[in-house]
């Protein structure tokens, strides 16, 4: 929930005491019209485009 919509995770290397933030593209459009399927809160699916 960083006002970028992209999905992120890390990698966290244990062995060399690192961790790498990773972005990768997330189909936002498709989620939201699973989301509006769902009979879900509109605004779950809105903040997706926001990154929140």
């Amino acid at each position: 929930r960083d006002l970028n919509p992209e999905a992120s995770f890390v990698f966290y290397d244990p062995d060399r005491h690192t961790i790498e933030w990773q972005r990768v593209a997330y189909p936002i459009a498709s989620v939201q019209e699973k989301i509006a399927a769902a009979h879900l809160p509109a605004v779950c699916a809105r903040r997706l485009k926001l990154g929140r």
